[in-house]
C-alpha cells in the first residue's frame, strides 16, 4: 500500500528542484570519458539539454503536426513557423555539439515556441474532437474534486462559508455542459465547464483565506501529482484557445497573451522531458510556473482567475 505524499515535504522538494531543473538523467545516452571529467551537476544539466534538443528535432521532423503542415498547399503561417522551428533545431544541435550550451538552450527554446505556435494552427479536426471529449471528462473530474473539497472545508468553517459558492450557478453550467456533450458538442460543453470550474476555484480561494488549496488534496506519488498539474495546465490552455477562437482577447492584450503562452509552451516541454526521465519534482515545478504564465494571460484577457 503506497503512502500519500507529504505535501509539506513536496514543497521542500520543489524548492530544491529549482536548483535541479536540468538534472534529469538521460535514459539512453552513454556518458563518454570526457563527460566524466565534468562536475556531476554539469553532467546532469548537459543531459537535460540533450534531451530537449532531441525532443525538438523529433517534433519538427516526425510528429503528426509537422506532417500535417507539410501536406498544406501554398504558403501559410504554419509553414513559416515550422521552417523557423527546424532552423532553430539545427542551430541548437550545432551549438550543443560545439559545447555552447547556453546558446543551444536559447535556440532550443525558440524552436519549441515556434513549433508549438505552428501546431496550434493545424489541429486535426478528429484529434480536436477527441481532445475536447477528453478535456470534458477531465474538467468534470476536476470540478467534482474541487466541489468536494469546498464542501468539506465549508462544513468545518460553518454556515457563513456557504455564501462563497453559488451552487445553483455551478450546477447550471454543469447541466448545460452535460446537455451539450450529449449532443456531441464538446467544445460548447467545455466552455460551460470552464465557467463552472472558475467559480468553484474562486470560492475555494476565498474559503482557504490565503492557505494553499493543494493542501486539501493528496497524491499517492509524485507521478500522480505531475499528471494533476498537466491536467490543470491544459485546462487553462484550453480556456485561452476558446477565448482566442471567439475573439474575446482584447487587442491591446494580444501581444502579452502570446508571450505568456510561449513561456508556458517552453516550460511544458521542459517538464515533459524531466518527467520522462523520472525527475517529477522538477517537472511539477516547471508546470506550476508555466500555469502561472497562463493565469496571467487569462487575467490580462479580463477573466477573474484566482
Amino acid at each position: 500500500m503506497r503512502q500519500p505524499v507529504d505535501r509539506r515535504a513536496v514543497r521542500v522538494l520543489r524548492r530544491t528542484a529549482l536548483l535541479l531543473v536540468f538534472a534529469a538523467p538521460c535514459v539512453s545516452a552513454q556518458v563518454d570519458a570526457t563527460t566524466h571529467e565534468l562536475a556531476p551537476a554539469a553532467v546532469e544539466q548537459h543531459k537535460g539539454l540533450d534531451n530537449k534538443v532531441a525532443l525538438l528535432n523529433d517534433l519538427v521532423r516526425n510528429s503528426p503536426a509537422s506532417q500535417r503542415i507539410e501536406a498544406l498547399t501554398g504558403a501559410s503561417r504554419a509553414e513559416e513557423l515550422l521552417a523557423e522551428a527546424r532552423k532553430a533545431a539545427g542551430e541548437a544541435t550545432r551549438l550543443l555539439s560545439a559545447g555552447e550550451e547556453a546558446a543551444a538552450e536559447r535556440a532550443a527554446n525558440d524552436g519549441l515556441r515556434a513549433f508549438s505556435a505552428a501546431a496550434r494552427l493545424v489541429v486535426d479536426p478528429q484529434a480536436r474532437r477527441r481532445d475536447d471529449s477528453r478535456r470534458y471528462e477531465e474538467l468534470k473530474a476536476r470540478i467534482a474534486s474541487f466541489r468536494e473539497a469546498f464542501e468539506r472545508i465549508a462544513k468545518e468553517k460553518g454556515p457563513a462559508a456557504d455564501s462563497l459558492l453559488d451552487r445553483g450557478a455551478v450546477q447550471g453550467f454543469v447541466s448545460s455542459a452535460d446537455f451539450a456533450a450529449t449532443a456531441g458538442d464538446f467544445e460548447a460543453a467545455n466552455r460551460s465547464l470552464v465557467e463552472a470550474a472558475a467559480r468553484v476555484e474562486v470560492a475555494l480561494t476565498e474559503i482557504r483565506k490565503g492557505e494553499t488549496l493543494l493542501d486539501a488534496l493528496s497524491f499517492d506519488s509524485p507521478a500522480e501529482e505531475y499528471e494533476y498539474e498537466k491536467r490543470r495546465n491544459q485546462a487553462y490552455v484550453m480556456l485561452l484557445e476558446m477565448l482566442e477562437r471567439q475573439g474575446q482577447i482584447p487587442e491591446e492584450q494580444t501581444a502579452l497573451v502570446a508571450e505568456m503562452v510561449r513561456q508556458n509552451d517552453t516550460m511544458r516541454a521542459d517538464a515533459n522531458v524531466q518527467a520522462s526521465a523520472g525527475a517529477f519534482p522538477a517537472a511539477i515545478t516547471k508546470l506550476e510556473n508555466g500555469t502561472g504564465y497562463l493565469i496571467r494571460a487569462l487575467r490580462g484577457s479580463g477573466l477573474p482567475i484566482p
